[in-house]
């Protein structure tokens, strides 16, 4: 693998970064500000090893107090403009048909929270939506977010990713991993696909899609026209928001059609 001399440069520059880091990761007379600066040198580290991925952080108050300058790039804003937006105006840019789902996996976390033995630590986030990105573009965006402890303060941490050019955007989903009883389960939770209504016959269309049969297979075992099939399946994409058949399996393999 040939390896340019800027790129060797930049690999250099981290590594020597990491180890000064970690030089000083024992120190235990470090105060809880210079603590709370290894965090922020850690991230900032990151960004260099992940340049395509922003890293936000909000405090104990759910305020945002960080973004890694490579936001402008990925996001289209500059980090200290999205520090200081309102909740009001960050929450302006989800695309207007995700609003509400979005709304409702917030309120299906804080039903999580309110779990009996709810590890908060060791529970992860995902989120996707389109967001409005500063050059007037919705994007794809994944939304991954940890808490983190660190000597008795909690801050949360979400890793944004513009996930467009290799994901078609289906629908909002929220993904929690989280450990129960001893064990570490993920959960999806899909507003849309709740509130989708379909008739009998598209969900068999749908349960044989989702299992890889063909528009004549499927005509066979219902003893209909491919015709109808065709039809049905029209039917399927526009109420899921996809364009074809490849884009409509994965979907449906995410909800209780897929058997």
């Amino acid at each position: 693998m040939n390896i340019s001399k800027e790129e060797l440069n930049r690999l250099s520059k981290v590594h020597q970064r990491i180890v000064k880091l970690s030089n000083t990761f024992y120190d235990e007379r470090k105060s809880v500000r210079d603590n709370s600066n290894y965090i922020t040198d850690i991230l900032l580290v990151a960004e260099e090893i992940f340049p395509n991925h922003v890293i936000m952080v909000h405090n104990n108050e759910s305020k945002r107090v960080f973004f890694t300058e490579n936001v402008k790039a990925i996001m289209g804003y500059h980090a200290q403009g999205l520090i200081n937006m309102t909740d009001d105006d960050f929450l302006c840019g989800i695309h207007p048909e995700d609003v509400k789902p979005v709304r409702l996996c917030m309120q299906h976390i804080c039903k999580v929270y309110e779990t009996p033995g709810y590890d908060h630590v060791n529970t992860r986030y995902r989120l996707n939506m389109r967001y409005l990105n500063g050059r007037g573009t919705y994007t794809h965006l994944s939304y991954e977010a940890i808490t983190i402890q660190c000597k008795g303060e909690y801050a949360d941490v979400a890793v944004i990713n513009d996930i467009t050019a290799d994901q078609p955007f289906h629908c909002v989903e929220l993904c929690i991993t989280r450990p129960v009883n001893g064990q570490t389960i993920e959960e999806r939770f899909n507003p849309m696909m709740m509130e989708i209504q379909l008739t009998q016959r598209e969900q068999e269309i749908a349960v044989l899609t989702s299992r890889g049969l063909s528009n004549s297979e499927m005509a066979g075992r219902l003893g209909i026209s491919e015709f109808t099939v065709k039809n049905h399946k029209k039917n399927l994409f526009r109420k899921f928001n996809v364009r074809s058949g490849l884009q409509l399996i994965p979907v449906l393999k995410k909800t209780s059609m897929a058997l």
